[in-house]
């Protein structure tokens, strides 16, 4: 058995990825939500242009798998007709949003409200370097029930109220409302952005390590809460940098069977006391 290939990105709709069956073409539903007439359309494109499968991956996305190179445009224009297709290839693939598919949902859901609040954000040409697996997750029910997906930035319930926190923090900043959840969330992916958080090959830096004083949520399932910063550890000088100092946090650790998995923040010390203490306002 050959040994399972390294991805450095997520393949989306407007740029597949090969397989050996054909492209493989992942869609990101507007919200994280479907409709039954987008659900049938998405069915018959996929017995149309593909293999006739359609997988759904660990951050909601819809896979379609087999497509042959030359019927990919016909696809594109299909996933179009049914709202499944960002009209903005690059901003397309910053779309790495996973909320709690049991949310009321509406626009007044506060759910739904934050994750329309992170797309808005996300099309700004302040993310542009941001990787393709960098993901945020918005857990703010009364019990977590994303405890277990992967994610860079958590936006999790906390009471009757609403934190922000860095994937691997035992702590989190709580906020006002959705619309500060929101921006909040998007300040912390500007400063990892700010603070090296990037490689020259425009992936997430890969520690060998992980840092010294990396936090734990601890716990297992959906019981575990984090709570709100209080006193977080003093940066110091290389705080939030790997043994070998190759750069804040790491968003592209390798998963389970070598594959390469979803965004992790492999350092999230620094990123835990900028939560805590404030980063650089724009």
């Amino acid at each position: 058995m050959s040994a399972p290939a390294i991805r450095g990105w997520c393949p989306g709709a407007h740029r597949p990825m090969a397989s050996g069956d054909g492209l493989v073409v992942r869609v990101r539903p507007p919200r994280g939500e479907i409709t039954p007439k987008q659900a049938r359309g998405l069915a018959d494109a996929a017995d149309s242009f593909g293999n006739g499968l359609i997988d759904l991956t660990n951050r909601a996305n819809l896979q379609l798998r087999g497509v042959r190179a030359e019927q990919h445009a016909a696809l594109l224009g299909a996933l179009g007709r049914l709202g499944l297709l960002d009209a903005d290839p690059v901003a397309e693939g910053r779309m790495n949003i996973v909320a709690d598919p049991f949310r009321a949902g509406g626009a007044d859901d506060p759910q739904t409200r934050i994750v329309a609040a992170l797309a808005d954000g996300l099309r700004t040409a302040d993310f542009a370097g941001l990787p393709s697996k960098f993901g945020f997750v918005v857990d703010t029910g009364p019990v977590r029930g994303l405890a277990a997906v992967s994610g860079d930035i958590r936006i999790e319930g906390h009471g009757p109220g609403i934190l922000v926190r860095a994937d691997g923090c035992a702590t989190g900043r709580p906020v006002r409302d959705t619309d500060d959840a929101a921006a909040l969330a998007l300040a912390l992916a500007r400063w990892f952005l700010a603070s090296g958080g990037v490689g020259a090959d425009g992936r997430g830096r890969h520690g060998a390590t992980p840092c010294v004083g990396h936090a734990s949520a601890g716990g297992s399932g959906g019981g575990d809460v984090a709570q709100p910063c209080r006193a977080a550890p003093a940066a110091g000088p290389g705080a939030g940098r790997s043994a070998r100092g190759r750069g804040l946090w790491s968003v592209d650790g390798v998963g389970s069977g070598g594959t390469r998995g979803p965004g992790r923040l492999r350092c999230p010390r620094a990123a835990c006391h900028a939560l805590a203490h404030g980063f650089p306002a724009r």
